[in-house]
């Protein structure tokens, strides 16, 4: 998989915890990446020396993939199983699609699309734990400067919370004016300096509405908190 700036990412898909695997672990589902050394070519990597109790749960949760894949009309996915110790297991399934039909493998690159959403929400929550952040300051602590608009209230912005940017429940579009999933053009501070202005489609935590935005505007909180 390869991130929004062309560089190798971890993983991609769906994140799931998994149950009845080994505690801890994180299934991964739409992309990975295997080992460095792992034949590119190879459908699977499984790690070496597993306990009959992971080995069957594994088994049996590749029996269900099939069936699955049959059922939702999917083409092609791969998944990895991690946990604290790195990878676990990597394997892909079916072909990913085209007159091709090239097999998919535990190095098919995937559009990393929404894992992202993992990965920032993740983030945020170490960084309230590390006092960088709270999730129920409103975000103009953080951006003094931004400023939303709305039909329903006088200063949104100053109510706007991370954990309404989280939760969808912010009310903002689901993708602002510049460097959107349609046209994912300019660098990401054009992106996120587009998002200012903007009118809310509801009042501040009302209700819910998929928004990259919002997430886009938790990510760049970060950058400002962490200084990175």
């Amino acid at each position: 998989m390869r991130n929004r700036t062309g560089q190798p990412a971890a993983f991609g898909g769906c994140a799931l915890l998994v149950a009845g695997l080994a505690a801890g672990c994180l299934l991964l589902a739409g992309g990975c990446a295997s080992p460095a050394g792992q034949n590119a070519a190879r459908a699977q990597y499984r790690r070496p020396g597993l306990d009959s109790r992971s080995t069957a749960a594994l088994d049996e949760f590749r029996k269900s993939v099939g069936p699955f894949m049959r059922k939702e009309n999917i083409p092609g996915c791969a998944f990895a199983l991690v946990d604290e110790r790195g990878l676990l297991w990597a394997e892909g399934f079916g072909h990913a699609g085209g007159p091709e039909r090239t097999r998919v493998t535990p190095d098919t690159v995937f559009r990393v699309l929404s894992i992202s959403k993992v990965v920032t929400a993740m983030a945020v929550l170490h960084a309230e734990r590390d006092g960088l952040l709270r999730l129920d300051e409103p975000i103009t602590t953080y951006l003094p400067n931004l400023r939303l608009r709305s039909h329903y209230e006088a200063h949104p912005e100053r109510r706007i919370t991370l954990r309404h940017l989280l939760s969808h429940t912010s009310g903002l579009q689901a993708e602002p004016m510049r460097g959107n999933s349609l046209e994912p053009l300019g660098t990401f501070e054009a992106h996120v300096q587009s998002i200012d202005g903007s009118r809310l489609r509801f009042p501040v935590g009302a209700a819910s509405y998929y928004s990259n935005g919002g997430f886009d505007l938790a990510a760049h909180i970060l950058e400002v908190v962490s200084g990175t």
